[in-house]
């Protein structure tokens, strides 16, 4: 299981994100550097992941804060990587 921090949560809409720890985006390159063939930086195999509400293992009404801190798993969706078993910690 992974842990990380709830970036934004719209509860009207039923979804949000969660940026999972020990994510440091990559470092930004220029269209110049890549033209005079620099290489790319490494893609960083993690990034914020997609939560539907669907995935908050709670009783009740399902609903994440920004900040709160929660505990799951990643799973590859159609639109890329998406929380599932999501659990609230503390």
């Amino acid at each position: 299981m992974a842990e990380g921090t709830v970036k934004s949560f719209n509860s009207e809409k039923g979804y949000g994100w969660i940026t999972p720890d020990g994510w440091n985006p990559p470092p930004h390159q220029s269209w110049w550097s890549r033209l005079r063939g620099k290489p790319a930086p490494a893609p960083d195999p993690v990034r914020d992941v997609f939560v539907h509400y669907s995935a908050i293992q709670t009783n009740g009404y399902k609903s994440l804060d920004a900040g709160q801190r929660v505990s799951f798993d990643i799973e590859q969706g159609a639109k890329g990587p998406q929380a599932t078993k999501v659990t609230q910690l503390g």
